[in-house]
């Protein structure tokens, strides 16, 4: 069972990432930050490290690319403490402690500089679309919220609050005071493959709870279990949502493993809170043409910046495949397999 998170998102406020949460130089030994443009190798480079890695019996965290979750962002070797990450743009990795902590890794050295120079127009083309492409995808991502923002207040008046609090209350209950703090470690994404998820916290919760969006009220609920442990400063795992970072999709109580996930999975060994009970149908049948309205207008967004995620595809694969074929492979990982047993020779 992999352990499998994204690091950042795209979002409403643009490219979001908690990189330095997740890569903190504060808990790791050493941290090896790669450099090298789109089709270098950078994942296939972390696959072989965390496939020695788990050869040599290491448990690794799995980070994945929020905008191609097929493509690894970074890894961490857990009983280790080391990191390997892509610190190539928009993943900016600004190092606290260099040589000490962060070595930087550059796989650019393998590239055939004369073969890119002369394919410099295309890659200037298609670096351009690209950028071009996820400026469009943010603004739609910010419409869109917008329009859940809309829905939001639509929906709240038929919230039974009162009495979400009062069944919060009880999971709180019992639960030692910590130190607050929280690992945000995201489990969805939206990117060049559409929306994408992992069942990290469903495979890895001792208890878990899923909430069903009955009229997009489940996140009534889940901010109110949120605020009842920050009080008590109950130490999370957190996966907001990818869209929406106010907007907590997923948490975890790290003590005992306690898990509330938003979802429809439909499994016979999940705890399903049902939203019905805590809502308002009278108030909802009133609300109910301008929710659908509202929401299938929300749709199309959505569907617009899938739209554009497929042109970004385009050129980011055009790109991938013109740095690929200037790489010298061979040199490559020739260097990645000296690299990972100089790693784990060192520890």
């Amino acid at each position: 069972m992999k352990e499998k998170y994204f690091a950042a998102s795209n979002s409403s406020e643009g490219f979001c990432s908690y990189y330095d949460e997740a890569f903190n130089p504060e808990k790791l030994y050493k941290i090896y930050v790669i450099k090298g443009g789109s089709g270098t190798g950078k994942a296939f480079f972390m696959k072989e490290i965390a496939k020695a890695a788990e050869l040599y019996g290491f448990s690794v965290r799995y980070i994945y690319c929020s905008s191609d979750a097929q493509s690894l962002d970074g890894i961490i070797i857990n009983e280790q403490k080391i990191a390997v990450l892509d610190g190539t743009s928009p993943h900016v990795y600004e190092p606290k402690y260099i040589g000490a902590v962060e070595v930087f890794v550059n796989l650019a050295e393998f590239l055939d500089e004369k073969m890119l120079t002369a394919s410099r127009k295309i890659i200037e083309k298609a670096s351009k679309e690209k950028q071009m492409g996820f400026e469009a995808v943010y603004r739609n991502l910010n419409a869109y919220h917008k329009l859940s923002e809309n829905i939001e207040k639509m929906v709240l008046p038929c919230i039974k609050l009162d009495k979400i609090r009062k069944y919060v209350k009880r999971f709180s209950e019992g639960l030692e005071r910590e130190d607050g703090n929280e690992e945000h470690l995201l489990t969805r994404a939206i990117g060049m493959r559409g929306l994408s998820s992992f069942d990290t916290y469903f495979e890895r919760a001792s208890i878990y709870y899923e909430i069903n969006d009955y009229f997009e009220s489940a996140h009534f609920l889940m901010r109110e279990i949120y605020e009842a442990l920050k009080e008590k400063n109950i130490n999370l795992k957190i996966s907001s949502n990818p869209i929406i970072r106010s907007r907590v999709d997923a948490l975890s109580v790290v003590q005992n493993g306690l898990t509330f996930e938003i979802g429809n999975r439909m499994d016979e060994s999940v705890r399903l809170i049902n939203m019905k009970r805590f809502v308002d149908n009278d108030e909802i049948a009133k609300i109910r043409q301008d929710y659908r309205t509202v929401a299938r207008v929300r749709d199309s967004v959505l569907d617009l910046t899938l739209a554009e995620f497929e042109k970004i595809k385009k050129s980011h694969f055009l790109l991938e495949e013109i740095y690929g074929s200037a790489m010298d492979f061979a040199a490559k990982e020739q260097f990645t397999r000296e690299f990972s047993n100089k790693i784990f020779e060192k520890n």
